[in-house]
């Protein structure tokens, strides 16, 4: 499998929640090969987002703890951004994945080229905070604008020769901390289990949905999602349960094994009804 910047897969998850789709990368997840991760939303940010930018050096001098990332409005999200890499570098080890194609010119994914700036965001030479830690534990990151067709192509027919069965699982069921209070679990052996017989494919559809980590705790309440603050969040709800369901139909995914209790995967969960009424079978973790 590759991992692949979920905005190149058409998922509108980029900083003014658009998407900048690349169709070799599409071709690449039609045929089971790749999923999507955006290291910005898995580090706890919504979306949409304010622009944030690296304000001295590039992603590298971010590691060594020697500048930081500022928004537009100014915000510091460094944690956040570092949190996203550390978060997407864990995703790749416990898969075993040594390949990526990241978003060009992206603060966290930017490869060779990302977005700097004292004062305000310019595009600068240098890595993004999140290729930058990949890079320096080995994993192969490339953009989308540096490679060939020639390139997609050879990296398909390497891919498929491994390939297997592709499953949908909940992101917080890899360790992930991605539930309403930044916590995760996992069941290391059952999950180990799954890999050898299938390339699991983790995603997370309240963020996509737009919502940050930590968020309010929410509940089914009559076919709506209602947060312990009595406000509605039907809609995020709906949003992320769509692109997760979009990415499934896309990948040809016919399995799902998904956190029970979730407003989104449990039992009546907004997810996990989009998918089986489908017929994507639904176990739960």
């Amino acid at each position: 499998m590759i991992i692949v910047s979920a905005c190149l897969a058409g998922i509108p998850c980029n900083y003014n929640g658009e998407a900048t789709p690349d169709k070799r990368v599409i071709c690449l997840i039609k045929e089971g090969l790749a999923f999507p991760v955006c290291p910005e939303v898995l580090g706890g940010l919504t979306i949409p987002r304010n622009q944030a930018r690296i304000t001295d050096g590039d992603g590298y001098t971010v590691l060594e703890k020697k500048s930081g990332l500022i928004t537009t409005d100014g915000r510091d999200v460094t944690k956040q951004f570092l949190k996203g890499a550390e978060h997407t570098l864990k995703v790749l080890r416990l898969l075993g994945i040594d390949t990526v194609i990241f978003k060009q010119y992206s603060p966290s994914c930017g490869c060779g080229l990302t977005l700097g700036g004292l004062f305000e965001p310019d595009r600068i030479r240098g890595d993004g905070v999140a290729t930058a830690l990949l890079k320096g534990q080995g994993i192969k990151v490339f953009s989308e604008e540096s490679l060939t067709d020639k390139f997609f192509k050879n990296l398909r027919i390497e891919h498929l020769k491994n390939k297997k069965e592709p499953v949908l699982i909940s992101m917080c069921g890899l360790g992930i901390p991605c539930q309403y209070r930044a916590h995760s679990f996992s069941r290391k052996g059952f999950i180990a289990k799954l890999k050898d017989k299938y390339d699991l494919c983790p995603l997370c559809s309240e963020q996509f949905g737009g919502l940050p980590t930590p968020r309010i705790a929410c509940h089914i309440e009559k076919s709506r999602v209602i947060g312990k603050d009595g406000k509605d969040y039907t809609k995020p709800y709906q949003h992320g349960a769509s692109i997760v369901l979009n990415f499934a139909k896309m990948a040809g995914i016919k399995k799902a094994y998904m956190k029970k209790g979730s407003p989104s995967c449990g039992d009546g969960g907004v997810t996990r009804r989009m998918l089986e009424e489908v017929g994507i079978k639904v176990c739960l973790l």
